[in-house]
């Protein structure tokens, strides 16, 4: 395939994409803030008028990492202090993807197909709803593709490969600074390296990743020594009682195949919650890792699906054409994921330069899979999907052409 005729086709996903989030803006993006979106923009603005970095004014916090917010400070700087306009930048931003995947899929397999496909399931991808409300997933969707990318130089050039590593140990201290669970994501990456040989001898850089993360972390951390952490310590409890709700009052199971029914259950969750003492509840479920230990397995099992393959967004009204196209939706988002994973399985060993997409596969899985069950936690991870699914699919057709030539 020509320069010219690449050029013409990843100009045209650029826009596709772009008109995509566009129109999901006008489909979803009107209502104001609320929840977990509301204190981001409170905080952006409170920065904006002087009250510090704060929630309410005057009253400092640290119920929020501070990276989204100051993105959201600065948009507001820039263009107002209306929140759609973020939406816009979001969705410039998350369209602009495209470029990088293109050129990262080329890179890696060889082949412009690859990264034209790459590019083009993750400019259709619906996960591209995320651009619509004021969440910091908005942010780790770039910073992972970023991290993955710098440490795959790191791991394959022979030369500057330490200043890659501190590059992606900047990003990674600023995916922590962005969403707590991040925060390990360099020691969790490390600890696994050390554990394959082929990785091994590459401990240095990950180590370097390491260090400047937890640093950065250690200075908010620092920053928050003289707030009254309070009441972070009572949303972390009920966070992790809520996160293991269905194991109290259900099976164990949030729903994988219908996110209506999931969100029918957090209700559920939170009426059953307001009517018992915190303090019981957790030591409730401290005492069911113990004695019901299938029962928790299943619920880590559920929310793990539902982190790497919750079903596509508009499965509901699907569902109200045909029930069949809901199923043929969700095996094709488990199709997806399934080759996407089954490719970098295969690759890894025989190139360790992408160890650090399994590393960070398997250190979110295991992150999450012992927090709470919500979708948008997996949309970062779509860039790395449809590249690796991109990937997955010359390899099947490679291997098909090996056969019919033999």
């Amino acid at each position: 395939m020509g320069v010219l005729a690449n050029r013409g086709l990843l100009a045209g996903l650029l826009l596709l994409a772009l008109a995509l989030r566009i129109g999901a803006l006008w489909l979803w993006g009107g209502a104001p803030p609320e929840k977990d979106a509301l204190e981001y923009h409170s905080i952006a603005m409170n920065m904006l008028s002087g009250f510090g970095y704060s929630i309410q004014a005057d009253v400092p916090t640290s119920l929020r990492p501070p990276v989204y917010p100051t993105f959201l400070a600065a948009v507001y700087s820039l263009f107002g202090p209306e929140y759609r306009h973020v939406l816009y930048v979001q969705a410039l931003m998350h369209a602009l993807l495209v470029l990088p995947l293109y050129w990262l899929g080329k890179r890696l397999s060889g082949s412009s197909v690859v990264g034209l496909l790459a590019a083009a399931l993750f400019a259709v991808h619906p996960s591209f709803e995320i651009i619509s409300r004021l969440y910091a997933e908005n942010l780790l969707v770039p910073l992972l593709l970023l991290f993955l990318f710098l440490m795959q130089q790191a791991m394959s050039a022979e030369r500057h490969g330490l200043i890659y590593a501190l590059g992606a140990g900047l990003t990674v201290g600023l995916m922590g600074l962005t969403k707590p669970e991040y925060g390990l994501l360099g020691l969790g990456c490390l600890l696994l390296a050390l554990l394959w040989s082929e990785s091994r001898r590459y401990w240095g850089r990950w180590l370097a990743v390491t260090l400047i993360s937890v640093c950065m972390l250690g200075a908010w951390q620092v920053r928050n020594i003289n707030i009254d952490v309070s009441q972070d310590h009572q949303l972390a409890r009920e966070a992790f009682v809520f996160a293991n709700c269905p194991a109290m009052i259900g099976d164990g199971w949030w729903s994988v195949t219908d996110m209506q029914e999931l969100e029918r259950q957090r209700t559920a969750c939170h009426a059953y919650l307001d009517t018992q003492p915190m303090a019981e509840q957790s030591m409730s479920v401290k005492e069911m890792w113990f004695d019901r230990p299938w029962l928790m397995t299943k619920l880590v099992l559920s929310r793990v699906m539902i982190l790497w393959a919750s079903p596509p967004v508009g499965i509901s009204q699907i569902t109200d054409i045909s029930v069949g196209l809901k199923w043929l939706a969700i095996l094709a988002q488990f199709a997806f994921v399934g080759l996407a994973f089954a490719a970098l399985l295969r690759l890894v060993p025989v190139r360790p330069e992408l160890f650090s997409f399994l590393a960070v596969a398997v250190y979110m899985t295991i992150v999450y899979g012992l927090l709470h069950a919500i979708r948008r936690y997996g949309y970062p991870f779509v860039p790395e999907l449809c590249l690796m699914f991109s990937y997955g699919l010359l390899m099947l057709y490679e291997k098909w052409k090996n056969r019919k030539g033999a």
